[in-house]
């Protein structure tokens, strides 16, 4: 009985320390959760945000790298056309002037063609015959000078000069507004474009929404780092709780089964004190009925004489198996006597 209710002591006091810590770790695990609640109210966002937040990023920079890639397409473009219409009307001055100069190049080579022709015809002229261009008879030939046909010959030479000069020229020209035209082009196709992108992208910053994405990334991050870490921690406060628990609701149980033990084992003792009361009352009975006062003493002597007669039935017990063992080896040696004289009889007769 003292056993059992030590044991119950003990199951009770572990059973209640058990208990404490289970209220601590349950109100350490309420501590947690609200802490992980108040966290996701305040959630800044998931993957799904930041995903969109990157979108819509790399959309706007798409549109601003596209912008500034064709603004600066028109840019150069602009720079060749205005390079290259002060080329070409220098260009088309410089033909003007040539044109010019070669016009009055072939004044001069056709007067002096018609000079050698005038020159060709008089000296054609018969003395009494009339000219076929005024019908003079009278031709005065001292009057006539001397034609000189180098002037002619240089003329030409300078006219097929110019006229190669005029057609690089007029090359050039053509290539330079060819190549105008086309950057015209260019700059009307990448307005165009630029014109296709919108402005909508114009009133977002690259710059911010890069900040803005950073930041919440970096809020998401950190977050999740908290949330991650919450989570481990509740789960193994819920692992410990529910271990906790478990031994807790072992202890109780064996709390609930030392106390029924001992209230079963008080139970009995107070049947078994009842019978030693009456067993007491008879003994005391048969003291009288037998005279005997001491009996530890009869008891203690009958057990001695219980003892001796034990002891005395194994030593006849003993003598019995001495004296068996000896009638057995009387009856061999009358077997053994009979033989010799059956043998001797024998050789007897023999002889």
């Amino acid at each position: 009985i003292k056993t059992t209710l030590k044991n119950a002591e003990e199951a009770q006091k572990k059973s209640e320390k058990l208990l404490k810590e289970l209220e601590n770790k349950e109100n350490l695990l309420i501590s947690y959760n609200e802490e992980l609640k108040q966290l996701v109210e305040v959630c800044p966002g998931d993957q799904n945000t930041l995903l969109t937040l990157q979108e819509n990023l790399s959309f706007v920079r798409d549109k601003w790298n596209k912008y500034r890639e064709y603004s600066t397409y028109i840019g150069e473009s602009k720079e060749i056309v205005k390079k290259f219409k002060e080329e070409l009307n220098g260009k088309k001055d410089e033909k003007v002037f040539l044109e010019k100069e070669i016009n009055e190049i072939n004044d001069s080579i056709k007067k002096l063609e018609t000079e050698n022709l005038a020159h060709i015809l008089r000296e054609s002229l018969l003395e009494g015959e009339p000219c076929p261009v005024c019908g003079s008879k009278d031709h005065n030939r001292d009057e006539i000078k001397n034609f000189d046909s180098s002037n002619l010959a240089q003329l030409k030479l300078d006219l097929s000069s110019g006229e190669e000069k005029y057609k690089l020229l007029t090359e050039k020209t053509i290539k330079l507004e060819t190549t105008i035209k086309s950057e015209e082009e260019n700059i009307q196709g990448n307005e165009l474009k630029i014109s296709e992108l919108g402005e909508e992208f114009k009133a977002a910053s690259v710059e911010v929404l890069e900040n803005e994405f950073n930041r919440l990334r970096d809020s998401i991050n950190i977050f999740n780092a908290k949330k991650i870490d919450l989570d481990k921690k509740i789960k193994a406060l819920s692992e410990e709780k529910s271990n906790l628990g478990i031994e807790y609701g072992k202890e109780n149980t064996r709390l609930i089964e030392n106390k029924r033990q001992s209230e079963k084992l008080q139970e009995d003792f107070t049947v078994i004190d009842e019978e030693f009361q009456r067993i007491n009352e008879k003994l005391a009975a048969l003291k009288i009925e037998l005279a005997i006062e001491d009996f530890e003493s009869k008891s203690q002597e009958i057990s001695k004489k219980e003892k001796e007669k034990t002891t005395l039935e194994k030593e006849i017990k003993v003598l019995r198996d001495s004296l068996k063992n000896k009638l057995l080896q009387k009856e061999t040696l009358s077997k053994s006597l009979g033989i010799l004289r059956e043998d001797l009889r024998e050789k007897k007769t023999t002889l």
